[in-house]
């Protein structure tokens, strides 16, 4: 594939891109050591774990379109739900905690409507892209 603005050969498809330049990270460690004290001797042991993920600038630039999560929205829902449980309904957070119910089952139902009729067409149009590994320009061939 030739880039349409430098003419390079040297193209990657952005899926490619992303892929080659990310890294999933997991690392195990354990530590002993022994303290001497006044009162005594000590001797204590830990161990740690760390995962994460590592992206080059390229990855970071040309990843997929994301989903839309529904985590916020369902945790604020819940907190809204617990403080609507505790209260009256002659009570000011008794309204509150219903808009904000209701502005979180919205958000929810936006995000699973996105989720579900826009973000299917936007990765299907990642996945056409291309990039140039000389100028960065990122382009389509559909």
């Amino acid at each position: 594939m030739q880039c349409g603005k430098c003419s390079s050969d040297n193209t990657q498809l952005l899926q490619m891109a992303y892929e080659g330049g990310t890294q999933d990270i997991q690392t195990k460690s354990k530590t002993t050591g022994i303290g001497i004290a006044k009162g005594g001797l000590g001797i204590g042991r830990a161990s740690t774990s760390t995962s994460g993920t590592s992206q080059s600038l390229l990855a970071t630039r040309v990843a997929p379109p994301k989903k839309r999560t529904y985590l916020y929205s369902l945790i604020t829902g819940f907190l809204a739900w617990i403080i609507l449980s505790a209260t009256t309904v002659s009570s000011m957070w008794f309204y509150i905690s219903i808009a904000v119910m209701a502005l979180c089952c919205y958000l929810i139902y936006s995000a699973f409507m996105f989720n579900k009729n826009v973000w299917p067409g936007q990765f299907k149009h990642w996945q056409k892209g291309w990039v140039c590994l000389k100028c960065g320009h990122i382009y389509y061939i559909e």
